[in-house]
């Protein structure tokens, strides 16, 4: 299990001897809140539709460059990411987002809250290539128009066969232009070890949003076990509101050597940490599609 407190430095090595890639799953772990639940979908109710830009009875809406399919079938979202014959439309963001009433301040998290994260994901043939590819995105909500584009604060991604969680934080109110040197106050890569593909994954992220690195902490659960932790760490931009949540797949396919990424998701839930919650997320019964 890897680690980071506030004097110690970055640890870039493999969790593989933590990773179960043949974890059955219906052995899944999701956290058990003692905080308020904010959202949760395993689509098995889910009615999606060709016109889902809006929300749907499955509580999410399309991404903002989506060049690809959504279906939901047996219970699980398929998405599907396809290379796009213009080459200005290469920047895909083939996801969905979580948007219900529920959520804080329109499904922004607070600053200086605490938060349980779950969803599983589950690669479909998935080959290695030594370009980024986003599964699951927190990306922060600017103040203002001037204070745009900014890379997500915390995402998990995949590259060169392995899962990778970036991790930014900048504590100035307006940060440096794209392109300036050192524009974030911390730009990080932590290894997560090597990816399955063709199973299911189960994630729980635990996250602190800190823009200063006062009490910010981060936390990473997969296939029920521990993989990661940090604590004293800033992992978010010093903005009013705090990041939303992406999931599914971001991708810039030039240059790429696949022409599309398929991805499978299932049981997505946020939930707020309260006094009491447990600092592991329990084994509890189910599995994708309600299995």
């Amino acid at each position: 299990m890897m680690s980071r407190s506030s004097r110690a430095s970055i640890f870039l090595v493999a969790a593989a001897f933590l990773f179960l890639p043949g974890a059955a799953a219906n052995a899944a772990s999701w956290p058990e809140p003692v905080g308020e639940s904010l959202f949760q979908s395993d689509f098995s109710t889910c009615n999606w539709t060709a016109d889902s830009i809006s929300e749907t009875s499955c509580g999410f809406r399309i991404g903002t460059i989506p060049i690809g399919t959504y279906d939901v079938s047996g219970g699980v979202m398929h998405i599907r990411a396809t290379k796009a014959k213009d080459l200005e439309l290469n920047e895909h963001h083939t996801e969905i987002e979580p948007k219900v009433r529920t959520f804080t301040k329109e499904r922004s998290a607070n600053i200086g809250s605490t938060y349980w994260y779950g969803l599983r994901t589950y690669l479909e043939d998935w080959t290695s290539e030594s370009s980024w590819e986003i599964i699951a995105q927190w990306h922060g909500m600017a103040d203002g128009e001037d204070n745009t584009p900014r890379n997500p604060p915390v995402a998990l991604a995949v590259r060169n066969g392995h899962y990778l969680l970036y991790v930014r934080a900048d504590s100035a109110q307006a940060t440096a232009p794209k392109d300036t040197a050192n524009r974030y106050d911390r730009e990080d890569t932590i290894d997560l070890g090597p990816i399955a593909s063709n199973t299911w994954v189960d994630w729980a992220f635990k996250i602190k949003w800190d823009p200063f690195g006062t009490d910010g902490s981060i936390s990473v659960w997969q296939n029920g076990n521990l993989i990661y932790e940090e604590y004293g760490q800033p992992n978010t931009f010093n903005d009013t509101r705090g990041p939303i949540w992406y999931m599914g797949i971001y991708k810039f396919f030039s240059g790429s050597n696949v022409s599309e990424r398929r991805i499978r998701l299932d049981d997505i839930r946020v939930a707020t940490v309260g006094t009491g919650d447990p600092d592991s997320p329990p084994d509890t019964p189910g599995g994708p599609g309600g299995a």
